[in-house]
């Protein structure tokens, strides 16, 4: 099992299925925050993209509240032979936000 990028770079990185659907994905994604405007654009989030790739990963995690993540990633894709399988989260923080409510 890989659990960081270090045993990334060691092994090549076994796919697993995506819940019930035939998509094979890297047990470890790419969180989609630092692949925004906010963190160096287009031309950075390509050079991400191409790392990640190289090192086995194909799972992307974006969400709206990561900024332009969803734009800036869709661009970076553009011409670009690596194949990503990309989530996004919907909905929002209910508001006061508190993370040690579980009430709902």
């Amino acid at each position: 099992m890989v659990k960081n990028i270090e045993d990334a770079q060691e092994s090549s990185i076994q796919k697993r299925r995506l819940g019930r659907t035939n998509l094979q994905v890297s047990p470890l994604s790419l969180g989609g925050l630092f692949t925004s405007s906010l963190a160096g654009g287009i031309a950075e989030t390509k050079r991400i993209l191409r790392r990640a790739s190289e090192l086995g990963i194909n799972f992307l995690d974006t969400a709206p509240a990561y900024a332009d993540s969803e734009r800036v990633v869709g661009q970076a894709m553009l011409g670009m032979e690596n194949h990503f399988i990309v989530s996004t989260k919907l909905g929002g923080r209910p508001v006061p936000f508190d993370p040690q409510d579980r009430s709902g």
